[in-house]
């Protein structure tokens, strides 16, 4: 191959070097000839042609070796190329260990990598067939490595076994290794790992040259190595943070609906006031202008006035009742409280009133029942609200019954108190609306009781704020009554965080 004009080629040397043998060779030959015919031969010409025989050949090795040197450096750029194309750690670590192997013609290479605490660990290992080495088949010097860590230099011996710098160590004499070739991976001044490459049969495989050659590799692989891990932490991070966008997005857009739902929910709230204050306002009016002068009937609309009056006062204390719980303005005093006590109080108040309207009012506490977490202000007024539902929606004839239970869940063991009747019930499709502020249902509107639709909302407030829930069960419209619970769990830490 010609490296430019004025330079010899291989093929140049090659031929020079033949044409100096020959010429050597042939005055050797024709010496006697040459003196017998009366020639004078040059006594130097022999020394001189020897001279030029010697240097072309020594030439000729000089130049096999920088061709050598030369397809090397070639094979670098190209590998250089190679392991620098590609961003992804595991391609770029095959590459590295599969180069080893061809650079240096080695039995087996391994590529380790410094972990957090400053130990080396084995990422890659192959043999010359570029297979994978199983972790039981990693028996390598680590006296040798160490010694590369710890100077930053690194090691070429031809035979470790006969080497007195490693001979002695139980690691060379217990695995048999002999030609071994160990260079640092440095990056930036700092060590990120080590290049390990033996024979265990062959001495004298790598010399200095394959030292010089692997170290030169060393650095583009140690970069190439670097690049490719700060592209994956990079990567990861751009996933982190599109999965951080992509949930803060999701959060947002919930946060969205959610002041949708409450604007909603504003709107209707007023809407419901407005609604309810204009009826009781509308009949004082009306009463107010019948009263203007007495008659006959003063007494009865005097009587209708005061029940108006009334029903402003229950909307409005139940209206701040529910603000307050709103704005967390009432106090929570969690405590252990005796479910089965404090039904059968709230029963016994309550005998007359139920024996007056011709109900059976009853009682079943569940004697295993435990102690309950909970403010038992609050709660007495909860229970007490499900129970004068169920006293004005019940007809007459009718049962209710108070109870307690205890009830297992994945997430613990639960209290319950539930006040069941045997009035309407309700209808399936109103489930869902019951403890909606000023929802009143079918049955409640056809019974002419007064109401505001807001004691099961205050009935489920207070529960979530004694870490519990609220339930309804009926069967339907259709006489077999409704049971409305309260669930409590047994620990405030396993209930409902609202």
């Amino acid at each position: 191959m010609d490296y430019g004009t004025g330079n010899l080629s291989s093929q140049s040397i090659d031929k020079l070097g033949r044409l100096a043998e020959e010429l050597r060779l042939l005055l050797a030959s024709h010496r006697s000839d040459l003196r017998q015919a009366g020639l004078v031969f040059p006594k130097d010409l022999m020394t001189r042609t020897e001279a030029v025989s010697k240097s072309v050949e020594e030439l000729t090795k000089n130049f096999s070796e920088y061709e050598i040197e030369r397809e090397n450096l070639e094979a670098l750029v190209q590998i250089g190329h190679v392991i620098n194309s590609s961003l992804d750690p595991t391609t770029v670590l095959n590459e590295v260990v599969d180069t080893i192997i061809q650079l240096t013609g080695a039995e087996r290479a391994f590529l380790m990598l410094s972990d957090s605490n400053g130990n080396m660990e084995t990422v890659i290992a192959r043999n010359w067939e570029k297979e994978s080495l199983e972790p039981e088949e990693h028996e390598l010097s680590q006296t040798i490595i160490q010694h590369v860590m710890e100077n930053v230099e690194p090691i070429v011996t031809t035979n470790a076994q006969n080497d007195p710098r490693f001979g002695d160590h139980a690691s060379i004499i217990t695995y048999s290794l002999r030609s071994i070739l160990c260079v640092p991976l440095i990056v930036k001044e700092s060590l990120i790992g080590v290049i390990y490459a033996d024979n265990r049969v062959r001495e004298g495989l790598f010399t200095e040259k394959e030292g010089q050659l692997l170290t030169a590799f060393a650095n583009q692989a140690a970069i190439a190595i670097e690049n490719a891990k700060l592209y994956e932490t990079i990567r990861r991070h751009a996933d982190e943070l599109e999965d951080r966008v992509a949930e803060r997005t999701t959060e947002l857009a919930e946060a969205n609906r959610h002041l949708r739902a409450l604007s909603k929910l504003k709107d209707e709230f007023v809407s419901n006031v407005s609604h309810e204050l204009r009826t009781p306002i509308s009949s004082l009016k009306l009463y107010g202008s019948l009263i203007e002068e007495p008659n006959e009937k003063f007494p009865q609309y005097i009587a209708a006035v005061q029940r108006e009056i009334a029903r402003l006062e229950h909307i409005i204390e139940s209206l701040l009742r529910l603000s307050t719980l709103d704005q967390d303005q009432v106090a929570v005093y969690l405590a252990p409280i005796d479910l089965n006590e404090l039904v059968e109080s709230l029963v016994n108040d309550r005998k007359i009133l139920a024996t007056d309207r011709n109900l059976e009012l009853t009682c079943v506490a569940d004697p295993e029942i435990l102690p309950a977490i909970a403010d038992k202000e609050l709660l007495t007024e909860a229970v007490s609200i499900l129970l004068t539902n169920a006293l004005n929606y019940t007809p007459s004839g009718g049962k209710i019954i108070v109870s307690t239970s205890v009830r297992k869940r994945e997430a613990g063991v639960w209290l319950g108190i539930h006040v069941a009747d045997t009035g309407q019930g309700i209808h399936a499709d109103e489930e869902q609306q019951l403890f909606q502020r000023f929802f009143r249902g079918k049955v409640g509107r056809d019974s002419g009781i007064a109401g505001t639709g807001l004691g099961l909302a205050i009935v489920r407030e207070i529960a979530e704020r004694n870490h519990g829930e609220v339930e309804a069960v009926s069967k339907g419209a259709d006489g077999k009554g409704a049971t409305f619970s309260i669930w409590l769990p047994i620990s405030p830490e396993d209930g409902s965080t609202n």
